[in-house]
């Protein structure tokens, strides 16, 4: 790696990962998990992590007249619709704070990867400039002691709530009833206290 490689320079390296708050209660008790992203293309069907050095999904001008350029206005108003901490189906979108130690294999620069290959080389021309320098990808479990989530009943609830609802959509009966009895407890607590999860299994 080059000298001003930030992966090689830091020995911890503080990364973003935004998420839908309904996903905060699973990643407070089982970490960020690697899963194809929508757009699978992006990752050749690969599961990653996405982490950024961006602290806002808000894309920058150079990214809006970029993509515009290369892909369309319409693309540029659809990406510039997707930095917004609320999406097209309402949901909330939150950002988290990740340690990683440095270096690390499972750690690569987005852009690097890319030109790793072929088809890799051909996207390159397509992302926004933010992309070069601020994207990268895990590949692997960052465990939940590496992210700065508080763990609170006002946190945690709209995840627990996400996953009864899943589990009444699958009839798991099981599943269901034991959520419920978790969100009644939470929600018997004040909403600022910290949570200790405990995942069994």
């Amino acid at each position: 790696m080059g000298q001003n490689d930030p992966i090689e320079r830091d020995k911890h390296m503080k990364l973003y990962h935004f998420t839908k708050i309904e996903n905060l209660f699973g990643i407070a008790a089982l970490g960020l998990k690697p899963h194809v992203p929508e757009c699978g293309h992006m990752t050749f069907g690969k599961p990653v992590v996405w982490l950024t050095t961006q602290e806002t999904m808000t894309p920058k001008q150079a990214d809006l007249d970029h993509i515009a350029r290369v892909a369309g206005s319409e693309n540029a108003k659809r990406f510039a619709e997707h930095g917004s901490m609320i999406l097209w189906d309402g949901s909330v979108v939150t950002r988290l704070e990740v340690t990683i130690s440095t270096p690390n294999k499972k750690l690569v620069h987005y852009h690097k990867w890319l030109g790793t290959t072929p088809a890799g080389r051909d996207l390159l021309g397509i992302f926004p400039p933010s992309a070069k320098k601020h994207w990268f990808l895990y590949f692997g479990t960052i465990r939940p002691a590496r992210i700065d989530l508080p763990v609170t009943p006002e946190v945690m609830l709209p995840g627990i709530e996400a996953n009864i609802a899943s589990a009444i959509e699958e009839a798991d009966v099981e599943r269901m009833v034991s959520l419920t009895a978790l969100r009644d407890q939470v929600k018997a607590l004040p909403p600022d206290q910290q949570l200790n999860l405990v995942v069994s299994g």
